[in-house]
């Protein structure tokens, strides 16, 4: 009887052991795929109720390979407090006449900025001038500057250059919210 409570009790504590080392394994590989997944950021400078706020949001890159193809624009919490506010931004090198539509309802800021990032205040497109929106409204009020897309919006690009879209979501409603992005014209 001994015998087999000294087997049972050796297995268990092997079983135990090998148990903590898949554990160690996956923390490891949950470790890797993080910081595998952690690209290029931007850092947005944005006025939210009159205050400045900068943030490093992270950068969704489109280029001609991605004609007619959405992706999900990453975005990062802007309040360290976890309040559903989150920001982006995508970076393009436009000519003139290209467009790219987003889709998902956010807040939308537009940035001619050949160098790219960082962005601030100073770095603002002009609409009807430099770009210009199909369906987005002027929502200034809630964040400086910005535009509102409640479902689908396609900006066209007036001029040829480097620009950054910063997309916020949470002001209004859910910062949860997705917002994809296509290149539908180059």
């Amino acid at each position: 009887m001994k015998k087999i409570l000294g087997i049972v009790l050796a297995l268990s504590l092997a079983v135990g052991c090998q148990k903590k080392e898949e554990n160690d394994d996956e923390a490891l590989v949950l470790l890797a795929l993080a910081a595998a997944s952690s690209g290029p950021t931007c850092a947005v400078t944005i006025s939210i109720n009159g205050r400045d706020r900068t943030v490093n949001a992270p950068i969704t890159a489109i280029t001609s390979a991605n004609l007619n193809s959405a992706r999900q624009v990453s975005k990062t919490k802007v309040s360290p407090v976890g309040i559903d506010h989150e920001i982006g931004a995508v970076t393009y090198t436009a000519a003139a006449n290209s467009k790219l539509t987003f889709s998902g309802q956010h807040y939308v800021l537009v940035y001619k900025k050949s160098d790219a990032c960082p962005i601030s205040s100073s770095n603002l497109a002009t609409i009807n001038t430099t770009y210009s929106h199909s369906s987005a409204t002027d929502s200034s009020s809630a964040l400086a500057n910005s535009y509102l897309v409640n479902s689908s919006n396609t900006i066209t690009f007036l001029q040829a250059d480097t620009y950054v879209v910063v997309v916020y979501t949470g002001v209004t409603f859910s910062g949860t919210t997705p917002v994809n992005v296509t290149l539908t014209q180059l």
